[in-house]
C-alpha cells in the first residue's frame, strides 16, 4: 500500500474444476481499478478456458489475453481506469503433480519445497533494461529511461514492460503477453 491511503493490490487462492488450485497476485499501480477487475473476473475466464483447454499453459496464455481484452473494453464502456495496470503472477496446480505458471510484470513467483531452505525463481522480472524487452518499446516509439534512483523506466512512467491494462502506454511497446512455464512432480 505504500504511502497511498488505499490498496491497489489484489490476490486469489481459488479451487477450480478438476482438481486444480489457483493462486494469483495481483500489483496494481495507477489506479485499482485494473487489479480489482482481473481478482473480480479470474475464476471465470480461467473456469471458462479450462472447458476449451487441456494444456494449462495454453489456459493461462488464453486467460492474461482475456482478462487485458475484456478490461480494455470495460475502460472503454465506463471511460476510467486509462492509466491503470497491475502486474500478474498466476500459478496452477493440477492434482498435485503438474505446476503451471504465468506472469507479467516485476511479480515473482518461487518455488519452496519441503526440507529445503533453497528456492526455485519460476519468473523473470519483465524490465525494460533487457534489451528484447528495451527494443520492442523503441521500436514501437516508446523510450527508456533512468529515473532518480536507477529504475529503467518505459516513457517515464512505468518500471515495467509487460502489464496487463496501463493502456496509455500500448501503444509503445507494452504488452500484457505472459511467458509460461510447466514443472511436473516425479
Amino acid at each position: 500500500m505504500g504511502k497511498r491511503l488505499y490498496q491497489e493490490d489484489r490476490y486469489v487462492v481459488e479451487n477450480l474444476t478438476n482438481n486444480i488450485l489457483c493462486t494469483a497476485v495481483f500489483d496494481g499501480h495507477g489506479g485499482y481499478e485494473c487489479s480489482e477487475y482481473c481478482y473480480k473476473h479470474l475464476k471465470n475466464v480461467l473456469s471458462e478456458e479450462l472447458t476449451h483447454h487441456h494444456d494449462l499453459e495454453t489456459v493461462l496464455h488464453n486467460t492474461f489475453h482475456t482478462l487485458h481484452t475484456h478490461y480494455t473494453h470495460w475502460v472503454h464502456t465506463h471511460n476510467q481506469g486509462w492509466k491503470s495496470g497491475t502486474t500478474a503472477a498466476v500459478s496452477l496446480v493440477r492434482g498435485g503433480v503438474e505446476l503451471a505458471v504465468g506472469h507479467v510484470g516485476d511479480s515473482r513467483i518461487i518455488l519452496c519445497r519441503s526440507g529445503s531452505s533453497s528456492v526455485i525463481h519460476l519468473t523473470s522480472d519483465h524490465c525494460p533494461s533487457l534489451i528484447a524487452e528495451k527494443n520492442r518499446i523503441v521500436s514501437s516509439g516508446g523510450s527508456v529511461g533512468v529515473d532518480n534512483i536507477g529504475r529503467h523506466m518505459v516513457n517515464d512512467a512505468l518500471s515495467m514492460s509487460r502489464s496487463l491494462g496501463d493502456l496509455h502506454l500500448k501503444p509503445y511497446g507494452v504488452i500484457p503477453l505472459p511467458d509460461t512455464r510447466t514443472l511436473r512432480r516425479n
